[in-house]
């Protein structure tokens, strides 16, 4: 069997975390796992390829991922449906892993003051779900986000994963936001690519807004926005243009 993922790979989109996950529960179906031990194993199998694959192997929900283990928390429903809007600046996979990441993570100087503030910030996080209040669970998202890319650009070497038209596009979209008065939050992990997370109420705004940016395109419910970018590859005759060309557009999937 073959499986194909239409999401960006390897660039900050978590599509290793949603993959490994469907994988496990499609395992566990093949293998007729009982229902009762189902979720048990579909997480420790997941976890094989991804650790915050745990996360996506709830069906719905509020789920965090703590103490090796993926649990439930509670939130109101409308909290846990909110609109996802991928903004993609660079759909290639990126120059440095996040496992390298994770190395390069503890010669920041912040790195330490970071991992000590992570479980108060997880506390705030959850109950500010708990109590449904949106702009609480945004500013903590964004907070985190840029205390994360704090971390990668003072390491040793620094990591600089959100290009200049990330940087851009993340001032522009706050500007936009705050006055419209959107209920919207965005949000960056180790990659150069921004997610955008929006109450349905706000969705229209947030896609206008993210679709008049020419330097990205956009993913919604998986469809892919328009978006258009030409590589030109020039050289003498027999150089091997059409070879390198043909790996090239295999290994970015097309």
């Amino acid at each position: 069997h073959r499986t194909r993922s239409n999401f960006p790979l390897a660039c900050g989109a978590a599509s290793s975390a949603a993959g490994f996950a469907s994988l496990a529960r499609a395992l566990a179906a093949l293998l007729e796992v009982p229902p009762e031990w189902a979720p048990y194993w579909v997480e420790q199998w997941a976890r094989l390829g991804s650790g915050s694959a745990a996360r996506s192997t709830h069906d719905e929900g509020l789920v965090v991922w703590e103490g090796g283990h993926a649990r439930r928390a509670p939130a109101p429903e409308e909290l846990t449906r909110l609109d996802h809007v991928l903004v993609v600046h660079d759909p290639f996979p990126k120059m440095c892993s996040s496992s390298r990441g994770h190395e390069l993570a503890s010669t920041s100087p912040f790195h330490a003051l970071r991992v000590a503030a992570a479980p108060g910030r997880l506390r705030a996080l959850l109950s500010a779900f708990a109590l449904g209040d949106l702009g609480a669970v945004g500013r903590s998202s964004e907070e985190e986000a840029l205390g994360l890319h704090a971390v990668m650009a003072t390491s040793d070497p620094p990591l600089t994963y959100l290009t200049a038209d990330a940087r851009e596009f993340i001032a522009r979209f706050v500007r936009y936001r705050d006055a419209r008065g959107l209920a919207a939050f965005f949000t960056a992990d180790a990659g150069t690519n921004v997610h955008l997370l929006c109450h349905p109420s706000a969705t229209p705004g947030v896609l206008a807004f993210a679709r008049g940016h020419k330097s990205a395109y956009v993913l919604y419910r998986g469809v892919a926005l328009p978006w258009y970018r030409a590589h030109v590859v020039s050289g003498k005759r027999y150089a091997g243009k059409t070879t390198l060309c043909a790996r090239w557009a295999a290994e970015a999937g097309g």
